[in-house]
């Protein structure tokens, strides 16, 4: 897949989410694991404790 800008939303077909990507599932990420995104996104998407898990986006609607 070509080169991808952090926070970007992609459709694809898949049953599986790329190596570094995340389901839009509106799922918890732990803030250590995916420092990059979350400087991005912060809490847009869902309460965010700020020091352990921030959310993203749930496209599951």
């Amino acid at each position: 897949m070509a080169d991808a800008f952090t926070g970007e939303i992609r459709v694809y077909s898949f049953d599986y989410a790329p190596q570094d990507w995340a389901f839009c599932n509106g799922g918890r990420l732990l803030i250590d694991q995916n420092k990059a995104l979350f400087s991005v996104i912060k809490s847009l998407y869902g309460p965010a404790d700020g020091t352990l898990f921030y959310r993203v986006y749930g496209f599951n609607g």
